[in-house]
């Protein structure tokens, strides 16, 4: 009897899930610490680490959770949960260096300044955000206050400003140098951070060697990211770019982005795209809401969802200026690029669209023999002046808001979707009035395991 009381043990101890260690990191913690309380200071050193490089050991199971601020580069450990330690307060991670200095100026006469740099700026917020600055191409084209160029050979960046630049915006100029955070990782969950000022995605999924499983990305709020680039910038808040399977991004904000507020996209061969649901999340001020596109040969995109999100004001955000924006490229609250892979099952439902920048479409296909790759529907699409939707092929078709039924016809896409103003009673959650047109015409995804969730993010019942 004993005999066999042993072998249970030792089969429910095989299949328990592995037990791992809770550690703390607090960037106003004393350094030397072995990260195994919360605390700050300690008489034997167990305190919380100070910084993401002081984070040693991470095994599979722990649990690392976070406070205070970093501007650090984060590479991610398989099998790790990275949260919050305090209930309520989001841990900051910055993907910038700060010119706060006068001493960090030099004037170069004419109203030039320069600062050293040997990585791209992507980026300059001036003022707690009060200017963000506009990115020019050479040095000659300084000619309006904040506008800054990158001097790549000799390691510079260059600002017009009438008077040195640390005490115009009163010593607050971020500069975005770096991207934030890298998953190249197994079973990982990122779960309440804020993310700012990354030079190029908040948050990129992204493993080059081999299939990425069992990501989940939720709760963060991800702003001011995207810019870098010399000859051509891109940049936004989560992008998906890996050989992945069964990856949840949901209940994050994102908002003011270069380009994308989320994107699967990739370009290379023998990478597929396989068990993704969106969620739940609110897009503003970005460039494109979603960016879809898995190009290379032997690729699958299979069983993806994308789901009861909100986009809002595409093409309202830092980089659509005229100046910022380099590339000729209309902003979208779905753009859906070329394909060359094989494509399963995508679904785009129970989403709302809502306002789109001038010259843009709330729906753009790049190439009409795409239109029928993917599936929508149920979705609520608003704009007040622009194009409801662009099929780009041969000869571009455009659809206004009062042509939705052609829109509808020519695609085959979005027959129980409504074209009305969804009628949002809250400019923070977005959530909808007793009397939208919306309520009552989504889906729910019961075939989805993944996209069963009803509500946003704030606990609002969405389009079901």
């Amino acid at each position: 009897m004993k005999r066999c009381i042993v072998i249970f043990l030792l089969v429910l101890l095989l299949a328990a899930p592995c037990m791992g260690v809770q550690y703390y990191v607090n960037s106003a913690a004393d350094g030397g610490g072995d990260g195994t309380t919360p605390a700050t200071s300690s008489g034997d050193n167990t305190h919380a680490w100070d910084t993401i490089a002081a984070i040693t050991d991470e095994n599979d199971g722990d649990i690392i959770s976070f406070a205070g601020s970093f501007r650090e580069i984060f590479d991610i450990h398989s099998g790790v949960t990275y949260n919050s330690s305090i209930v309520g307060t989001k841990p900051l991670l910055m993907g910038s260096v700060t010119y706060n200095d006068v001493g960090d100026w030099t004037d170069e006469t004419g109203n030039i300044w320069f600062a050293t740099s040997a990585v791209d700026v992507g980026s300059l917020f001036f003022d707690s955000d009060a200017l963000i600055g506009e990115k020019e191409q050479t040095k000659p084209e300084l000619e309006v206050q904040g506008e800054f160029w990158w001097d790549n050979p000799n390691d510079r960046v260059y600002v017009y400003s009438v008077g040195n630049p640390a005490t115009v915006y009163n010593g607050v100029i971020e500069a975005s140098i770096i991207a934030t955070m890298h998953i190249n990782a197994d079973n990982v969950i990122i779960d309440g951070f804020r993310i700012k000022y990354s030079d190029r995605n908040g948050i990129l999924v992204n493993k080059s060697t081999s299939l990425m499983s069992n990501t989940i990305i939720r709760n963060c709020d991800i702003s001011l990211c995207g810019g870098e680039g010399v000859a051509a910038r891109g940049g936004g808040g989560i992008t998906i770019s890996a050989h992945c399977d069964n990856i949840l991004v949901e209940n994050n904000t994102i908002d003011n982005c270069y380009d994308q507020g989320i994107s699967w996209q990739n370009s290379t061969n023998d990478k597929s795209l396989l068990n993704v649901t969106i969620q739940n999340n609110i897009i503003t001020n970005c460039h494109y809401g979603l960016e879809a596109f898995w190009k290379g040969i032997g690729n699958t995109v299979d069983n993806v969802l994308f789901t009861n999100n909100t986009i809002v004001d595409t093409g309202s955000g830092f980089g659509d200026t005229p100046t910022n924006r380099w590339a000729d490229n209309d902003p979208a609250g779905l753009k859906r690029f070329d394909d060359e892979s094989t494509i399963g099952t995508v679904r785009i439902v129970n989403n709302i669209f809502h306002e789109v920048g001038t010259d843009g479409g709330l729906v753009i296909f790049a190439n009409g023999d795409y239109v029928s790759h993917y599936e929508m529907n149920n979705n609520c699409y608003f704009t007040t002046s622009n194009n409801l939707a662009e099929v780009l092929t041969n000869t571009a078709a455009t659809y206004t808001m009062a042509q939705s039924a052609a829109y509808q016809s020519a695609t085959g896409q979005d027959s129980n979707s409504v074209f009305q103003d969804p009628k949002f009673i809250d400019t923070t959650d977005f959530h909808l009035g007793s009397n939208s047109p919306c309520l009552g015409i989504g889906r729910f995804n019961e075939e989805f395991p993944l996209g069963r969730n009803r509500y946003n993010r704030f606990g609002h019942r969405r389009l079901p």
